[in-house]
């Protein structure tokens, strides 16, 4: 299903099992299972059972490295 809020009220309202990668992606802490780094300077994270990653931008960055230390 769908849901209809704005990812910045989602992200307010989970913000102690979420964080924000991207300005189009929410992810639960727990699920994230590595932080990566590639020689172009792009980051992404690897979630437990995805095969892909998912981009991480450099503005939300700080705080998803934050997050992961706690």
């Amino acid at each position: 299903s769908l849901i209809d809020e704005p990812l910045k009220q989602l992200t307010a309202e989970f913000a102690s099992d979420f964080v924000r990668i991207h300005r189009n992606s929410l992810v639960r802490l727990t699920s994230v299972e590595q932080l990566l780094h590639d020689d172009a300077g792009h980051y992404s994270v690897r979630l437990r059972g995805l095969a892909r990653t998912l981009p991480v931008s450099r503005r939300h960055l700080a705080a998803l490295r934050l997050r992961l230390k706690q």
